[in-house]
């Protein structure tokens, strides 16, 4: 799962990188992205692998629920962390624009590189913290929630 975390990170540490090309156009990130949406679909219809269940057929697996009660907890505290991040993300460029007296260039500019910053330091735990620290997942939170909090 951190791994996966990982790469969702880089991306977004590349997507304020790569928006640069809203210089050209304001559409210009809009079809990037399109690219690199099918990019990624060739790459994974090519050399994703077929996963198969172990021990057989997988009859005898029970489907579980969404909000099962042994991982109800993680995922309403997954939810809640990335809506909240998603909030800041999402009003930060206004938060610049607004408060700072900055042009709509100069806004977007301050946040993409926040945005960078963000996902670098986001990264940079994945793959010091998380990778290498071999805490459990209840360590992570106990610790993550209260930074998050105070941030």
């Amino acid at each position: 799962i951190s791994k996966l975390a990982v790469s969702n990170q880089l991306g977004t540490l590349c997507g304020p990188a790569l928006a640069g090309v809203a210089s050209i156009s304001f559409l210009a990130p809009l079809a990037v992205h399109g690219m690199l949406t099918a990019v990624a679909f060739v790459l994974v219809w090519r050399f994703l692998p077929d996963t198969e269940i172990p021990g057989g057929t997988g009859k005898h697996l029970k489907k579980l629920r969404y909000l099962d009660k042994r991982y109800r907890f993680y995922l309403l505290v997954g939810l809640s962390m990335f809506t909240m991040m998603a909030m800041c993300q999402q009003t930060l460029g206004y938060y610049f624009y607004d408060r700072l007296g900055l042009t709509r260039v100069q806004a977007a500019q301050y946040y993409a590189y926040a945005m960078m910053i963000s996902s670098a330091v986001m990264l940079l735990t994945q793959v010091f913290v998380v990778q290498r620290g071999r805490f459990k997942p209840q360590t992570l939170i106990k610790m993550g929630l209260p930074v998050s909090a105070l941030g």
